[in-house]
């Protein structure tokens, strides 16, 4: 842990178990200024999971495995190929040319 005085600025390098939990006053030997260090709190003591609780997290882990399974098979799945398009048969051609039929007169009574 490093430690740096408020008054002149020296630094001081100590080892963790120097400073307790609580923390604890320090002195600069340099100028002889004191202050007040925290230290670092204790880890959190674990505490065994309440039955009734771990049974519920372990139904929420199987429903969420088989979500994801389901899912990837999903994603596996290539897409359906398309249906194929209906082949069109070429109209039969005849042997004459396609001719316009002339237009009949119409013929203005007065």
């Amino acid at each position: 842990m490093r430690l740096l005085c408020p008054k002149c600025y020296e630094e001081y390098e100590v080892t963790d178990d120097v400073i307790p939990g609580e923390g604890r006053d320090v002195q600069c030997s340099v100028c002889d200024e004191t202050w007040f260090v925290e230290g670092e709190p204790a880890p959190l003591a674990r505490r065994a999971i309440d039955p009734g609780v771990f049974s519920i997290l372990q139904q929420e882990v199987q429903r969420e495995m088989a979500a994801r399974q389901a899912d990837a098979q999903t994603a596996i799945k290539p897409a359906p190929a398309p249906a194929p398009k209906p082949k069109l048969k070429p109209k039969a051609q005849s042997a004459e040319p396609l001719r316009a039929k002339p237009e009949t007169q119409h013929k203005k009574h007065h």
